[in-house]
């Protein structure tokens, strides 16, 4: 299946700022996600909302796929060209001011093509990676294991450390018996 991909070129918002809610969707189902962006209070969350609309009718339109099947696999969002401007300073000065811009791209891909992946892999596994009978223990066979492991730590008693005060020379004794004023 080829991919659906949808661009948005020359978004004048910083990448910086549109990555924040990129990373919110990725991964995300189509609905999901529009609902999550829509009630994001960001400046970039509506032309986002626009872009993963526009890639789902691309899915539409194209291939077919209906709107509830897809994901959002990939969204990518890259610096696109900086305006330069610049702002007055004092004494004649001038600073100057980068307006940003991104580039933005999402790729789509159906749910149901992933979870037959992972239907075969699963399928497919040797016999190696199954475990064996004794390992699938129950909690209560675990849980008395660990009593037993415990119950040997408590009998091993350690050494008592001697109680006498470690000797002190001359100076600190006298110091330490004063008595704070």
């Amino acid at each position: 299946m080829p991919q659906i991909v949808a661009k948005l070129r020359h978004l004048r918002i910083s990448p910086k700022k549109v990555r924040y809610l990129a990373r919110l969707v990725k991964g995300m189902g189509i609905v999901q996600a529009e609902s999550q962006l829509q009630h994001a209070h960001k400046k970039a969350s509506e032309p986002l909302v626009k872009l993963v609309r526009s890639a789902a009718a691309n899915a539409q339109h194209n291939f077919q796929l209906s709107k509830t099947d897809l994901y959002i696999r990939n969204i990518t969002v890259d610096p696109g060209p900086s305006l330069k401007r610049w702002m007055a300073r004092a004494m004649g000065r001038a600073t100057p001011i980068l307006k940003r811009t991104s580039h933005v791209t999402v790729v789509l891909d159906t749910r149901t093509a992933k979870a037959k992946k992972e239907k075969v892999f699963k399928e497919e596994a040797p016999e190696i990676m199954k475990a064996p009978a004794h390992y699938r223990e129950t909690e209560e066979h675990r849980d008395a294991a660990r009593k037993e492991e415990f119950k040997d730590l408590k009998e091993v008693k350690a050494p008592k450390l001697q109680a006498s005060k470690p000797k002190l020379p001359s100076i600190q004794k006298r110091f330490f018996r004063r008595k704070a004023v």
